[in-house]
């Protein structure tokens, strides 16, 4: 047994057991309770009961939470346990996925041990990412994970996750990244874990966040050899008592995480003069896709639809767009009818797109993309026993057919992403009189 076993498996199990009562305030009619964009009455109920069970098991530890504050335990204080309920509040308001509870264990200073399950993300079966010094190698849905490779520096194919406002000035984001590629999603907390298990280079906050914020996820780097740091390039440190807050962080490998502090993110205009449209991919509150297996086979098939569109990156680029357009006018009309289907149609097919992206497409070829994206919305195939190619196989696809780093599938200061494409899918499917039953 590791030196800090029988910690990790009670806070995974907690981890597990408030991501289902989350889950299900997420699914909530009218959405989940709460007020303003960052309050979620909820929130200060599971942390309650994560301090109740963590306290119960552990009780010379202190503990300090988001909403509860801190409790003092043993004297001296060796060990305190560190907690965000849901980081991520505001995206799960409004019902995008992606929020996650974080429990990290900081021990003399330092975070030994990580959990953090994005409980809806990317479906209602979650993403659960743990890891505690000496006791095992990161691990993903309960599957340990090797080291991924340590990138040096920031290329064309890098990823840097930031928060999902980062849609409102992508212009500047992308910018301060280059010549990486950005993507913006809720969770500190999660960020750092996706991070850690190599789905990205490196993320950075920029949001004064708090110790609770980012524990966890700092914890799950440091199991996979990376750092966090401040604004000023050190790395990032905790009272015993667990207190500990930054202007500003980045996640990654170190070198990397300084050069990303070194940038200047302070010249982000702080208030947006262009917003980009999230009508296309945002989620309703409490409508979501409760089949895990629906959904995610609609995932899979949307991938698979951009996939088969060809290798040529100008025509697959086209295709998508004219794809995506059509989605949009769908999802616009609220329902799908032989109208709806023809107003759809006729704005993707005479909709401008940049030269850049070369010739129109035939109207032939946006019937096909029309018929297959009908079908995805309106028929049972996305419940059918053989399942599209996986996602992961079907996003390397995508970014070798495309010529785009993994994950971004078109051009534009705001760059359409995988994720964008999973909520379409979601929001496709709900439009459904032959939907699967949702939260």
């Amino acid at each position: 047994m590791g030196l800090y076993t029988h910690e990790l498996e009670v806070a995974t199990a907690l981890a597990l057991q408030v991501g289902a009562l989350l889950r299900a305030e997420f699914d909530r009619d009218g959405g989940p309770r709460g007020d303003g964009d960052h309050h979620a009455d909820i929130d200060a109920e599971v942390e309650l009961l994560i301090r109740e069970r963590l306290l119960g098991a552990f009780p010379e530890d202190a503990f300090r939470g988001e909403e509860t504050g801190y409790l003092q335990g043993g004297v001296p204080v060796i060990r305190c346990w560190l907690v965000d309920p849901n980081d991520g509040t505001g995206a799960f308001l409004r019902g995008h996925r992606g929020a996650s509870v974080s429990i990290a264990l900081i021990v003399e200073g330092e975070p030994v041990l990580g959990v953090v399950y994005a409980y809806a993300a990317p479906t209602h079966a979650g993403d659960l990412i743990t890891w505690a010094e000496h006791s095992g190698p990161l691990t993903r849905n309960g599957r340990p994970l090797p080291h991924s490779a340590i990138a040096a520096e920031l290329g064309a194919r890098s990823l840097v996750l930031v928060s999902n406002g980062a849609d409102a000035t992508p212009g500047e984001h992308w910018e301060l990244v280059a010549p990486a590629r950005f993507l913006g999603m809720p969770s500190i907390a999660y960020r750092l874990a996706l991070v850690a298990v190599g789905e990205a280079t490196a993320t950075v906050c920029l949001t004064t966040p708090h110790g609770w914020d980012y524990a966890a996820g700092h914890a799950l780097l440091r199991g996979a050899g990376l750092t966090l740091v401040d604004e000023g390039g050190a790395d990032v440190r905790y009272d015993d008592d667990g207190q500990s807050r930054v202007r500003w962080c980045a996640g990654g490998p170190v070198d990397v995480a300084r050069a990303l502090m070194r940038r200047p993110w302070g010249s982000l205009p702080r208030r947006p003069f262009v917003r980009a449209p999230r009508d296309l991919v945002a989620l309703t509150r409490g409508a979501h896709v409760a089949d895990t297996a629906c959904l995610a086979h609609a995932h899979a098939t949307l991938l698979a639809m951009i996939v088969e569109a060809g290798p040529a990156p100008s025509a697959a680029r086209i295709r998508v767009q004219r794809a995506l357009l059509f989605a949009r006018g769908l999802v616009e009309a609220g329902r799908i009818t032989e109208a709806t289907i023809a107003a759809a149609t006729d704005a993707a097919a005479n909709h401008a797109l940049p030269e850049r992206l070369g010739p129109p497409v035939a109207p032939a070829e946006i019937e096909a993309l029309r018929d297959r994206i009908v079908a995805l919305a309106t028929t049972s195939a996305v419940r059918g026993d053989a399942l599209a190619p996986s996602v992961e196989s079907a996003l390397v696809v995508v970014a070798e057919r495309i010529g785009e780093p993994s994950g971004q599938l078109t051009t534009g200061l705001r760059p359409l992403w995988w994720a964008d494409l999973f909520a379409l899918a979601e929001r496709l499917l709900l439009l459904s009189d032959d939907r699967p039953s949702t939260g």
